[in-house]
């Protein structure tokens, strides 16, 4: 009973990282971007005991890519690294989508999630489908900085 209300608490908390990382998408409506020098924002935050990265590439307000690492103590969570494994394995498949990348690996008691995005490469309707992204609308070209960090800025992260 307690290992089944665990297992609930680590996918739900799964599953909130995922509406997370979709919600800090902020997809914009407009066609191209402004253009300009690539540059490299990070934003961090802890969350219920996860460390959060979020690393934009940007040209003027177009995000590229995204990459976000999630660290966290599994022992914290009453599950062994091999229980902790096979919920990470069962993203894997969430996250198999054109233009994504989902790793993770152990180093002590630490998981370490990486997920990658690649906007250049990445279907915006597959990363709707796959809940990666959320939009406000139908016709999607790029996802905007500027929203992006308001929006992760209103959520507790420091971003730089």
């Amino acid at each position: 009973m307690i290992r089944e209300m665990m297992m609930k608490d680590i996918i739900r908390r799964g599953e909130k990282m995922k509406k997370l990382t979709a919600i800090l998408c902020v997809l914009c409506l407009a066609g191209c971007s402004n253009g300009g020098d690539t540059k490299t924002t990070v934003c961090t935050a802890d969350m219920n005991g996860v460390s959060v990265t979020n690393s934009f590439e940007s040209n003027g307000d177009e995000i590229t890519r995204q990459t976000v690492q999630n660290e966290m103590d599994y022992t914290t969570t009453g599950y062994s690294e091999e229980e902790m494994a096979q919920i990470a394995e069962s993203y894997r498949s969430a996250y198999d989508v054109k233009g994504v990348e989902y790793s993770y690996e152990f180093s002590g008691n630490m998981l370490i999630e990486n997920i990658t995005i690649d906007f250049t490469e990445a279907d915006f309707n597959e990363l709707m489908d796959a809940e990666l992204i959320t939009a406000d609308g139908e016709n999607v070209s790029y996802i905007s900085l500027e929203q992006t960090l308001d929006s992760l800025e209103s959520s507790g992260f420091d971003c730089k």
